[in-house]
């Protein structure tokens, strides 16, 4: 299945990055309108419209002038995202309490972007004309800034080269380190070179950027926001404007993925390296039933929809004929990886630069040590369908010929083992920053970190500051000498996981449906009222009042 799955979207791919793209995207526009009609007789256009028509206001409503800059353009390009449609929803909320919101809507504006690059082709034309369609009907009715200027600054220096790009500024902004994570996404690989591709890409971005910063100081000309919000806030395209905003000292607000499935968070920072307001306290009893119960769900792989994803369940219960081939005396240490490329992975590295550079670190040490084993466990997202990489752990893996030692060995990204499993049976695990770090100590075995999380600051694990220090601690590990978790503080641990997964990130359920296939709209029927207001007071307090975003329910 998951081998049929792959080819599927090695075909999409094929398809999605040629010329047809455009073409491809328009039809599944149309198809979604279609199904739309079919199912529950509301189009794209109409359903925010449908939205707009069901608020009611009352004399009990709050009320706030402030005015708002909201764009999202890269978490969708014809298709009603998790992001489009929440972000839209939020930003109707602000509006029903008097905010002033204007929609940064791109009309080929950008001559080049993060949802319509093509990572083999740099030059290939955007898909604008299904995207501007889409958010055309998104925005029905809304008041918009239309960014559709094309007069696109160059980067004509000849002799510049990779590093050059990646310091290149602007109006005292450093564009280039803004446009490189998303540099990396686009090409899937976190190894930038000087080749034509990688260094063409960069360039691209760097040009887009400058031409949207003259824009943005145009409008900032004729009317100055009090907030800005955007999706993401790495994607270059709204990164640009969050830096922008910044620097003219304006609060900015990111909104991205939940811990959990068809959940989103909202950070004053960047959402998805901000981590969380964490509180040192004690659960309730309540509140201890509810994440154990939670973490057992996701250890066994029985989460139920909304709480796990799709690799985790689909990986789980599975078995694989290693565990047969490693000898059950030996040490045994398992090492997880990352999706480097990840825009998440961006601020994250100290010790290391790079998740490789860690990895490559391990090589001589898991050589040497022919009397421990080493179980590398590819994260199970390189095969998954929006996270698939160019530079796999398994090619890294053969290139450095550790399938030739007898104790190296590797559980594939494609390899439906329980990762769970692999952690019980370890005596300890090695990560970059993954979240398995902090599910490893749940399950009673120690974890060491090579770079920075959200969790690394608060003692769950244990994560060394220098590379002396991690060298250090690593050879103490290895001669067995690793932490004995019989004084651990679970009761931390579990405040921590619990205010992970159920206070930094808000379901939209009451309002927002997901139709079909990650496809999401709003309810049919749904009201928004004070009612409303008040259950997404935590939201709103963010954006407005400079809150902390945290859920209390």
């Amino acid at each position: 299945m998951i081998k049929f799955t792959n080819f599927y979207y090695r075909v999409k791919d094929y398809i999605l990055f040629s010329r047809l793209r455009s073409l491809f995207s328009l039809s599944s526009l149309i198809f979604q309108n279609c199904y739309f009609l079919f199912k529950r007789s509301l189009s794209i256009k109409s359903y925010i419209l449908k939205l707009n028509k069901t608020i009611e206001e009352n004399e009990e409503t709050p009320k706030t002038n402030i005015k708002i800059w909201y764009m999202n353009i890269t978490s969708h390009l014809a298709k009603p995202s998790l992001f489009s449609i929440s972000g839209v929803f939020v930003m109707k909320l602000c509006e029903f309490i008097g905010a002033e919101v204007n929609y940064i809507q791109c009309l080929s504006g950008f001559d080049y972007c993060h949802s319509g690059a093509n990572p083999k082709i740099v030059n290939q034309k955007m898909p604008c004309y299904s995207c501007i369609k889409f958010n055309s009907n998104l925005y029905e009715g809304s008041k918009k800034l239309i960014f559709d200027s094309n007069n696109s600054k160059n980067v004509n220096d000849l002799n510049i080269n990779l590093n050059r790009l990646i310091n290149f500024e602007y109006k005292d902004l450093n564009i280039g380190r803004i446009c490189l994570p998303s540099i990396k996404s686009i090409l899937r690989t976190s190894e930038i070179s000087n080749s034509k591709n990688g260094l063409e890409h960069l360039r691209r971005a760097v040009e887009s950027s400058i031409n949207f910063i003259d824009w943005l100081d145009k409008q900032y000309a004729k009317t100055v926001p009090d907030k800005i919000v955007v999706f993401n806030g790495l994607n270059f395209n709204e990164a640009v404007l969050r830096e922008w905003g910044i620097n003219k000292k304006i609060p900015v607000v990111t909104f991205e993925n939940g811990k959990r499935e068809s959940t989103v968070e909202f950070s004053n920072n960047i959402a998805v390296i901000s981590g969380f307001d964490f509180v040192d306290r004690l659960l309730t009893p309540e509140e201890e039933i509810t994440i154990s119960s939670f973490m057992n769900n996701r250890i066994n792989g029985s989460s139920p929809p909304g709480q796990a994803t799709d690799f985790i369940k689909w990986q789980s219960g599975a078995d694989h004929d290693f565990k047969e081939n490693i000898p059950s005396s030996r040490l045994t240490v398992s090492v997880f990886t990352n999706i480097d490329w990840d825009t998440a992975q961006a601020w994250s590295h100290d010790i290391f630069n790079s998740m490789w550079e860690w990895l490559d670190y391990l090589i001589p040490i898991m050589k040497n040590n022919k009397d421990i084993n080493f179980v590398i466990r590819a994260h199970p997202a390189e095969a998954y369908v929006i996270k698939r990489t160019f530079n796999s752990t398994k090619v890294w893996f053969i290139k450095n010929k550790l399938h030739e030692c007898s104790n190296v060995f590797l559980i594939d990204a494609d390899t439906p083992y329980n990762s769970y499993e692999l952690i019980k049976n370890s005596d300890f695990c090695l990560v970059s920053n993954s979240t398995v770090g902090l599910e490893a100590q749940y399950l009673n075995t120690p974890t060491l970190a090579s770079s920075w999380a959200y969790y690394t600051n608060f003692d769950l694990v244990t994560k060394p500051e220098t590379l002396n220090d991690y060298k250090s601690l690593l050879n103490n590990w290895l001669e067995g000498k690793y932490p004995n978790l019989e004084g651990y503080n679970y009761k931390k641990l579990n405040s921590y996981l619990y205010q992970y997964f159920f206070e930094t990130e808000f379901m939209f359920d009451d309002h927002i449906e997901n139709y079909q296939s990650n496809h999401y709209a709003f309810k049919s029927g749904s009201v928004v009222n004070i009612k409303t207001i008040n259950r997404y007071e935590d939201i709103l307090e963010g954006i407005i009042n400079v809150g902390t975003f945290k859920n209390h329910g």
